[in-house]
């Protein structure tokens, strides 16, 4: 019988010699084989079929739960819109109640009351009323009244009694605007208290240490201008923002700590009853504290209980040893031993240069001399040692 049997690999091939001996383990191997690969795919169809039957039944759910009641609102909005459609083109009825702000089809203007306030606005923009004292400014090419035919209404005196006497706000939204001049120019401008708060951000985040987060965005000119008004007066006054910015340094760099390229420039003090400083890991996370009390300063466990402290007097306590220097004085003191005496290296006095030695922890007590064959030996008598 030849060697090759006919499988998946061969695509159940048989040479064409020698001869094949076709016996019942040969067909029951290669049918078995197709048998197996025949039920293997009819269950893949069959897995397939029930998926498709349960996508489809999925679909029609989802189109019956959500698209169906949307197209029936969608169908009744249409019908009552071709209802009052015909109400108005159909039947020539006038814009009814329900579509016009609740009024009855009187309330609207007709031509005629057009007309009529167009007649009476004519008698106001009569030519010998034009750039006459008290007239009507003529509208520029832009429909616009030009500068020069307007008259002057605002002055640093009138704008600052404004301001002097504006509601007093102390503490703006984010969307607040002040108005300031751009430098060099008479542009005007709007700054908004979240752009000032943002300015005022990069400004100290720069020099100062910095205890929150917060996103920096937005920056002034120094020379661009804010308009004010003197405390408890009328009177206008500028200020630049380079001006603001040097009067906030000085300000603050007598105040508040300095912070300057990762570095404090000054002295940080915690002062409280207890005072705690938290160093938080962010790879972990992870928070232990440095803590001053009663003289103590060392770290805190993470339930706030001594992990470690230096008391005043310069001793150091832990909390898995307790006072480091009765722990170190009690175990240099109490050296003690309960091994028995155990005997080593024997050795014999009448040969020159032979060594005894015995091993750590154990030290001589004593010797021992016995009789070895026809010599002598010594013995070294040792215990071992250990710190309580």
């Amino acid at each position: 019988m030849s060697l090759t049997t006919p499988m998946r690999d061969n695509r159940y091939q048989l040479p064409s010699w020698p001869p094949t001996e076709f016996t019942v383990d040969l067909w029951n191997a290669t049918f078995g084989d197709l048998a197996d690969r025949v039920t293997a795919r009819e269950q893949l169809e069959a897995t397939f079929e029930t998926l498709k039957a349960q996508g489809i039944q999925a679909s029609l759910d989802y189109i019956q739960a959500t698209v169906a009641p949307q197209i029936v609102s969608l169908q009744n909005s249409i019908t009552l819109a071709q209802e009052q459609i015909n109400q108005i083109i159909v039947g020539g009825k006038a814009p009814d109640a329900l579509k016009f702000g609740g009024q009855l089809p009187n309330y609207y203007a007709t031509a005629q009351g057009l007309q009529d306030v167009q007649t009476s606005l004519a008698g106001y923009l009569r030519t010998d009323q034009r750039n006459a004292p008290e007239g009507v400014a003529p509208l520029g090419l832009d429909s616009k009244v030009p500068i020069e035919n307007l008259p002057v209404m605002a002055t640093t005196a009138t704008v600052g009694a404004a301001i002097a006497g504006a509601n007093g706000l102390e503490t703006p939204d984010d969307g607040d605007a002040l108005a300031g001049v751009k430098s060099g120019s008479s542009t005007m401008f709007r700054w908004t208290w979240g752009n000032l708060k943002a300015a005022l951000t990069t400004l100290f985040d720069g020099r100062y240490l910095k205890f929150g987060g917060g996103a920096v965005d937005g920056a002034l000119a120094d020379g661009d201008t804010f308009a004010g008004a003197k405390s408890g007066t009328s009177t206008m006054f500028r200020a630049s923002w380079g001006n603001i910015k040097t009067l906030l340094t000085t300000l603050f760099d007598s105040r508040y700590l300095k912070f300057v390229g990762g570095i404090i420039d000054g002295t940080l003090s915690i002062r409280s009853g207890a005072p705690t400083l938290n160093l938080i890991d962010t790879d972990g996370p992870v928070t232990r504290a440095l803590h001053h009390n009663a003289g103590n300063i060392g770290f805190l466990k993470p339930d706030n209980g001594w992990g470690l402290y230096l008391s005043e007097g310069g001793a150091v306590w832990t909390f898995g040893y307790g006072w480091l220097h009765d722990r170190f004085a009690q175990a240099g003191a109490e050296c003690q031993h309960n091994s028995g005496v155990v005997e080593f290296s024997g050795f014999d006095t009448g040969i020159t240069d032979s060594i005894g030695q015995a091993s750590n922890p154990y030290v001589v007590i004593g010797l021992r001399r016995g009789n070895v064959g026809q010599g002598n030996a010594t013995y070294l008598r040792c215990v071992a040692l250990r710190n309580r």
